[in-house]
């Protein structure tokens, strides 16, 4: 990770890349206990928390995240998932200097075991809100 001032507010953003197929939404909101540690609550999936020691550094994405907060300044250590060379998701982003560790559906997870990233940022829906997918 690239811009370790802006991570809060960046991975709470990606709580929305998250669900951003849900139809109820989501958001998160950071809950900072000391200088390092950073809390990430689920604004409406009650019970979420995602608690960090220290900022997360390594970063691993899938594209559809990627897509999202790259124009916040989120650089990734690999990346993975759909759409990773579908222009109308990813734009014009030059993805050809990340590592790619899995495609579509797969993902090399002893790649991802190397890395060991201190977090690994998916789009995805809450349970019973992408069952047109099915």
């Amino acid at each position: 990770m690239k811009t370790r001032t802006l991570l809060p507010a960046l991975l709470a953003s990606a709580a929305l890349a998250l669900t951003a197929c849900s139809s109820g939404g989501a958001d998160a909101a950071p809950e900072e206990d000391s200088a390092d540690a950073v809390t990430f609550t689920h604004l409406t999936l009650d019970d979420l928390e995602i608690a960090f020691d220290e900022q997360p550094d390594t970063l691993v994405l899938d594209c559809c995240a990627y897509s999202s907060l790259h124009e916040y300044g989120v650089e990734p250590d690999a990346l993975f998932g759909f759409d990773c060379e579908n222009l109308f998701v990813m734009g014009d982003i030059d993805i050809s200097g990340i590592e790619r560790i899995g495609q579509d559906g797969e993902i090399d997870v002893e790649k991802l075991a190397e890395l060991r990233p201190d977090a690994i940022i998916g789009q995805g829906c809450a349970p019973g809100t992408c069952d047109e997918w099915r």
